[in-house]
């Protein structure tokens, strides 16, 4: 994950080569119980308290926790295929870059090397180069994490480019697709998004971001269980939890506080009750007296 997608503006070239020079690649990681972004084990991701919280709600935060919500509700209408011609000329192209890299490649590296060039093509003239990026690369993320291993690094070269060359192919496809589809939501998701970044961070005394980008959690433990078990890296969200047992006792005081005021407004008919007994056996003594006042008088 970046920390701000840029918008970059170059020309526009005609996608030849199916398999860009090699690059240091960190695989990344689809966390569902963080929104379904992708996260790589390099990320810088924090819990930010309360205080700073609502200051890191922008709208340029919440791109990929939008580009992953619509990448879902775009499914549907985007179903290319990687295309015959297309992944035979990706595999001898991909096995010589294969066999000549200096140390062996996972397939799922492999697949996201045309990435970058991919989407900087698609993206130049785009009327708001960030959403354009961030549809781009979460579908790039989504096609070669469905189609691609992280561990298969020595598996022989001919068949890691089989599944590296269909995930290539179909991501090159599918993207123009996501990228329309998603552009028509994405202003209307990044409002949404974005409100709901700063209740979190005034209901659960903050959020998790990610290399500047808000991970819209559901559930902060699972989010943070998810980013240690999947990408290693640990977050304390401690505060939410103090934050979250302080409002159970506050909670629970205020109820134990109403309990007792009822119990208080419950007695006074038994008060009510014991002064009208009193009252009665009064005048009943009164009664008593005068009636032997009388006997005496006789």
């Amino acid at each position: 994950m970046r920390n701000r997608i840029k918008t970059l503006f170059i020309a526009s070239v005609p996608f030849v080569v199916l398999f860009a020079a090699p690059a240091v690649a960190t695989a990344q990681t689809e966390l569902p119980s963080c929104g379904g972004v992708f996260v790589s084990g390099d990320a810088n991701c924090q819990f930010v308290t309360r205080q700073d919280c609502s200051d890191h709600c922008e709208v340029v935060s919440v791109e990929q926790s939008c580009a992953a919500e619509l990448y879902s509700s775009c499914e549907t209408e985007c179903t290319t295929d990687a295309g015959m011609t297309c992944t035979e000329t990706c595999q001898p192209v991909c096995v010589e870059q294969c066999t000549g890299d200096p140390a062996p490649a996972s397939s799922d590296d492999m697949c996201h090397r045309n990435r970058p060039a991919d989407c900087d093509s698609k993206c130049a003239g785009a009327e708001n180069g960030n959403r354009c990026h961030a549809a781009c690369s979460h579908t790039w993320d989504r096609k070669c994490g469905d189609r691609c291993h992280h561990d298969d690094n020595a598996v022989s070269c001919s068949d890691k480019c089989v599944t590296a060359c269909d995930g290539s192919c179909v991501s090159t496809s599918d993207t123009t697709c996501q990228i329309n589809c998603q552009t028509n939501s994405f202003q209307s998701c990044e409002t949404t998004t974005t409100e709901r970044c700063h209740t979190e961070c005034t209901n659960r005394g903050g959020a998790i971001f990610c290399d500047g980008q808000f991970l819209n959690a559901s559930d902060l433990e699972s989010c943070a269980s998810e980013l240690l078990d999947k990408v290693s890296i640990n977050v304390d969200i401690s505060a939410a939890i103090t934050v979250a047992v302080n409002a159970q006792v506050n909670t629970t005081s205020t109820a134990a506080k109403n309990k007792t005021g009822c119990s208080m407004g419950t007695a006074a008919p038994r008060n009510n009750g014991t002064w009208a007994t009193a009252a009665l056996l009064a005048g009943a003594a009164l009664i008593r007296r005068r009636r032997q006042s009388k006997r005496g008088t006789r």
